[in-house]
């Protein structure tokens, strides 16, 4: 029976001899490990939007567009309640209040998300 071989099961000497890499090769080299970060990262990425980490941009959208749209709702309605609630109020204190609202609401309009 054979014993085992020490050396890695190739002879000592034996395969490609060690030289130079050539520019060509190391431009391989460097686009595979390149190609392989990224795909690593989108790995990570799947694994995140999968465990509820993040979520699709389209999805994001849609959500904050609809919290929008709850928030203003929910501003256009300050001035009626108050009148209602608050009757103590001037017709001058209400449209302070429409005012700030409006100023509030044209803020956040102009938001703009740039990547």
């Amino acid at each position: 029976m054979d014993t085992p071989a020490t050396h890695g099961g190739k002879r000592p000497g034996a395969g490609r001899k060690k030289g130079p890499v050539s520019s060509a090769a190391q431009r391989y080299a460097e686009a595979r490990a390149d190609k392989e970060r990224h795909l690593a990262r989108l790995r990570k990425l799947d694994a995140d939007v999968a465990e509820g980490r993040l979520i699709p941009t389209d999805m994001l959208r849609d959500v904050m567009a609809n919290v929008a749209a709850q928030i203003g709702a929910i501003m256009d309605a300050i001035p009626v309640r108050l009148k209602r609630e608050a009757p103590h109020l001037t017709a001058t204190d209400i449209e302070i209040v429409k005012r700030e609202i409006a100023a509030a609401m044209n803020a956040a309009s102009r938001v703009r998300w740039n990547p």
